[in-house]
């Protein structure tokens, strides 16, 4: 079928080629129903459709607005359950084209299409045919008749191939092609190449369909492509980058287990892809993340946000602020005598614990101290004997749990002393699970300027438990300059960073990987800080308020030592650069917000 209209002023099509910023959605083996009703809620429309088992599907959406606005939107976006004849009749009456064609074969055993669509009006309005059960001599012969360019090709089967092929003029001759019976290499080959995929399908259990486009047309922003990957892999790769996925397909591959291929685009800002690539190239592989949100407003950074990771010290703000609450409600004092205990092993060693190996605790050499000064110890040199003693003095793990629950902090579980010996009593883990959200939940609810936890900011409880962290200003003084200068204005710095407030805490675990060796040439590495900062702002009178956020970084896995196998002690400078990436990702993600603020002191 073939339908031919008048162009107004072409566009390439923005949903498998734009990197723009836009709301969008991704639903797996999802009914139709609850696909359109999340696409009328977020005004949104479908770009990509697959068919899968029980009248469900899987689709890719993107917000209906700014170089993705279109006519259709909602359940007119896309259509299932037609035959060949009633789709093409649908394409015409309603002019209408199709971006992605899907057949499938229905629970009554009929053959049936599914199509995401556009309007095919104005300048969305394309000459375009659509072939099917063709192989692929016959799809060459059909784009050379048709003089066009195959935008969506779908297996079928026995070496078959339905396909989408628009007319190959004006901006849609890009140079596309498109690929059939590809390897694993073959793929790689293409990428090496300068291909960016934008159709990536199995046309068997170990080979692959591509359509695809010169690199590059897309301004430089990063793509990637997964195949035989679970579903798992597929929301990983998506948090880990924040880009927003283009395409998803299942299948069965060679060893019978069930798979799928993706594509993504980076619809990052050019700010948040420097730092991902900050991070990336010291993460050996592994998973890292950073968040940032605005107190009671949107959040502005979030690369694995919810990915759980074991932030090690930086999960002891938890005991510091469960504490503080029990002050709150009256039922200790910071001023009230505690004590901890020294290991006669390591006297002075502040993260070891008075624990025997068998987990009984040792109650020599007591270290007496306010509970202040002891949180203090505590959250500025991470102290881990001071640790342990907070913690069985608010009511050991279930307390601190029960805190997090309070606060929202629905992923969080404190299930280690922190430091500890493994058996020590009541541990039901051998880590601590947060998230990056979580972290920022705590911090908000701990520093809101008018609904903390621990109340109004002259509160003597809340004075003193920010008092006894660590001071996070520092870490954004060269920015601060930087930004003052870059806006014209570097007098400015000096007077605004005195007036900046902020506190952290961070983590740090170095576990050996290598099993009964004193050194090893391959680690477990964490490395993580979360906390609060305040900017102040300035009024048309000159008057000072606050903007406040959250933020936090994690990096988390194994890695090597520097020179690869020669034994290191958990301090490599190697991984001692996963904190100044941190940190350097912490300034970073908020030097747009540091600049904003600087703005209004003019």
């Amino acid at each position: 079928m073939t339908s031919t209209v008048a162009s107004a002023a072409p566009a390439v099509d923005p949903e498998r080629n734009s990197t723009a910023i836009t709301g969008w959605g991704t639903f797996n083996s999802t009914l139709p129903t609850d696909i359109n009703k999340w696409a009328t809620d977020n005004n949104a429309r479908v770009i990509d459709i697959e068919p899968e088992a029980g009248g469900r599907f899987t689709a890719q959406l993107v917000q209906n607005s700014g170089v993705f606005q279109r006519a259709l939107s909602g359940s007119t976006s896309w259509t299932y359950g037609e035959t060949y004849a009633s789709l093409m009749l649908k394409f015409i009456k309603e002019k209408k084209r199709p971006i992605d064609v899907e057949r499938y074969v229905d629970s009554s055993g009929a053959v049936r299409y599914a199509a995401a669509m556009v309007e095919n009006t104005g300048d969305t309005q394309r000459t375009f045919t659509v072939i099917t059960n063709k192989t692929p001599t016959e799809i060459t012969s059909a784009q050379s008749t048709f003089q066009g360019k195959v935008v969506d090709l779908d297996p079928v089967g026995s070496g078959r191939y339905d396909a989408v092929l628009l007319k190959n003029t004006g901006v849609d001759a890009t140079g596309g092609k498109w690929f059939t019976s590809q390897s694993p290499t073959q793929l790689q080959n293409l990428v090496k190449s300068g291909w960016r995929f934008v159709s990536l399908e199995p046309d068997s259990p170990s080979t692959f369909a591509v359509v695809a486009e010169p690199d590059g047309i897309n301004g430089g922003k990063e793509w990637w492509n997964l195949i035989n990957v679970t579903d798992q892999q597929i929301s990983d790769l998506q948090a880990q980058t924040g880009a927003r996925v283009l395409q998803v397909r299942h299948y069965k591959n060679a060893s019978n287990q069930p798979r799928a291929t993706a594509l993504f685009i980076d619809d990052q800002s050019a700010q948040i892809a420097q730092i991902r690539r900050d991070m990336a190239n010291v993460a050996g592989g592994n998973p890292y993340g950073i968040y940032l949100k605005q107190v009671d407003g949107p959040v502005l950074v979030d690369l694995n946000g919810q990915r759980l990771h074991d932030p090690a010290s930086a999960a002891k703000v938890l005991v510091h602020l469960t504490e503080a609450m029990r002050i709150r409600e009256g039922k200790d004092e910071y001023s009230n005598m505690m004590k901890y205990y020294a290991n006669p092993s390591a006297l002075s060693d502040v993260e070891v614990c008075a624990y025997n190996d068998d987990g009984t605790p040792i109650l020599t050499n007591p270290i007496e101290a306010p509970v202040f000064t002891t949180a203090k110890a505590m959250m500025w040199a991470s102290d881990n004997r001071a640790t342990d003693a907070l913690l069985d003095r608010v009511g050991g793990l279930p307390a601190v749990n029960s805190t997090a629950a309070k606060l929202g902090m629905t992923k969080t579980k404190y299930e280690i002393r922190v430091g500890c010996s493994v058996k020590a009593p009541g541990q039901t883990s051998d880590e601590n699970s947060f998230t990056l959200q979580d972290f920022g939940k705590l911090y908000e609810q701990a520093f809101h300027p008018t609904k903390s936890v621990l109340g109004p900011s002259d509160d003597t409880t809340r004075k003193a438990f920010v008092d006894s962290m660590v001071n996070g200003q520092p870490l954004f003084k060269q920015a601060i300059d930087e930004e003052a200068a870059a806006i014209g204005r570097p007098d400015l710095a000096s007077a605004f960073y005195t007036t900046v407030e902020g506190r952290l805490k961070g983590g740090a675990y170095n576990k050996m990987y290598c099993d009964g060796t004193t050194q090893c040439d391959t680690w477990n590495i964490t490395r993580s800080a979360d906390g609060w900062v305040s900017l102040p702002v300035r009024t048309s009178t000159g008057a000072v308020t606050r903007r406040d956020f959250v933020q936090g970084y994690f990096f988390e896995g194994p890695m090597k030592c520097t020179g690869g196998t020669t034994p290191c002690d958990g301090h490599d400078p190697k991984f001692e650069n996963l904190v100044k990436a941190g940190d350097k990702a912490m300034i970073d993600s908020l030097r747009p917000q540091i600049r904003a603020a600087l703005e209004t002191w003019k």
